[in-house]
């Protein structure tokens, strides 16, 4: 199946798209997602001379080396006079009111330092967005939750969703990926093709995983035609097919190869990755080099990453490590909770692509249009929870899940970094 999340870590990559250029430097003046787009952001106070101390944006992303804010997609790495500056609020031992006035004016300008930083809970940046289309997969595999716990048949409207991707011609400009899965196997709609064109025509880059076991020479062929789509994943265990069949609950990896095979060498997407998961075992050091001997030289990118426990969900996986110290954000391809959405074929919103069984729910777009999802309370207090600012619930997800970071030190030095998509997990 398809599955949008990814174990890449750090902030996001690059566009997908030809005529935009790679993510902004830490120093470009362009500001969070709702301000570029027009949508006054609650706590937009970097123009003004509001009485009150400055105090540093409550989500940024902390690491050894470099400081990242999900919200302006900005980047301060150490050897940076603004980062040394920053870093000396952010441990205590300088204030903003003791800068020199030229940095604390260029941190206030670029939202490193707020005003009213509790307000900063109703911004977003949208740059990745999940619409499953339908609930079926056509797999069981054994790192998923499908191979247990099986969904009723459901296809969302073709109006509803092409009232959602009108919607989300809003964000155009920050949006880098519509992928059209959560846990679904795309290649299985009919509609598929023409799903993707409807992005791609509303100049939003299309994004699909798929076990490619239906993602036949036709529809390759179909898309190429049309110019293609912005990033496409292939997702591997094994190239052995008792294997295959045992891992993936099908015995499909000859139709998966051959569909693959037909793949590698067209432009079927502006970006190409073949994505071998496993255990990190010697059986999966093996599976990557047989992906490099048949595959190397393509069109495919290839790449490799352990599966997880989807947040806890699983008895397999990575799993995250106990007594981690308070929740101080997400990286997961980004922020989930502050550059991500995510729809449900049955038009709920969630909070994370890890929440198989809808348990929280921040909005329904058939209720709600995705801006008043995105600006809403329920996100708000998700978002709060998910760095720390708000007592976690006893149930809250991000809690099990290895892409939380803690204590605002969980950020690796390679972190910030923009890098490639690398979604996957299943």
């Amino acid at each position: 199946m398809g599955v949008d999340d990814s174990t890449a870590s750090g902030p996001p990559p690059a566009s997908l798209r030809d005529d935009r250029s790679a993510s902004p430097s830490p120093l470009d003046g362009e500001g969070p997602g709702r301000v570029d787009l027009g949508v006054q952001a609650l706590s937009d106070d970097s123009g003004t001379t509001a009485a009150g101390p400055l105090l540093p944006d409550p989500f940024l992303h902390v690491g050894d080396d470099r400081i990242y804010s999900p919200l302006t997609d900005r980047l301060l790495v150490d050897g940076d006079p603004l980062y040394a500056a920053l870093r000396s609020v952010l441990d205590g031992s300088g204030s903003a009111e003791r800068l020199p006035e030229a940095q604390r004016r260029r941190l206030h300008a670029d939202r490193w330092l707020l005003r009213d930083p509790a307000a900063r809970a109703y911004d977003f940046r949208l740059k990745y967005v999940s619409i499953e289309t339908h609930t079926v997969c056509n797999q069981r595999c054994f790192f998923c939750p499908v191979s247990f716990e099986q969904r009723h048949s459901h296809f969302m409207e073709t109006r509803f969703f092409e009232r959602i991707v009108l919607e989300l011609t809003a964000w155009r400009e920050t949006i880098e990926a519509v992928w059209l899965m959560l846990y679904n196997e795309p290649s299985l709609d009919r509609r598929m093709v023409e799903q993707c064109l409807t992005l791609e025509r509303a100049g939003l880059p299309a994004a699909i995983n798929t076990n490619a076991s239906a993602f036949t020479p036709a529809k390759t062929d179909e898309l190429v035609a049309a110019g293609g789509i912005g990033f496409l994943s292939v997702n591997l265990s094994t190239f052995d097919r008792a294997a295959y069949a045992r891992d993936r609950g099908a015995d499909q990896l000859d139709q998966v190869l051959r569909n693959v095979d037909h793949m590698k060498d067209r432009p079927l997407a502006r970006e190409m990755v073949l994505m071998v998961l496993g255990q990190r075992d010697e059986d999966h050091e093996r599976q990557i080099a047989a992906a490099h001997q048949r595959y190397g030289g393509s069109r495919f990118r290839i790449v490799s990453d352990e599966i997880m426990d989807r947040a806890g969900f699983l008895a397999v996986g990575r799993k995250v490590r106990q007594g981690g110290g308070r929740l101080a954000g997400c990286e997961n391809v980004g922020s989930r909770p502050l550059q991500h959405l995510h729809v449900t074929p049955h038009g709920k919103v969630v909070l994370c692509c890890q929440d198989y069984d809808a348990t929280h729910v921040v909005g329904d777009l058939h209720r709600e249009s995705v801006a008043e999802v995105l600006g809403g309370e329920r996100l708000a207090e998700m978002r709060r929870q998910a760095y720390g600012l708000s007592p976690a619930a006893e149930d809250f997800m991000c809690s099990s899940c290895v892409f939380a970071l803690r204590d605002h030190s969980a950020v690796a030095a390679g972190a910030g970094e923009p890098t490639a998509l690398l979604p996957v997990l299943g």
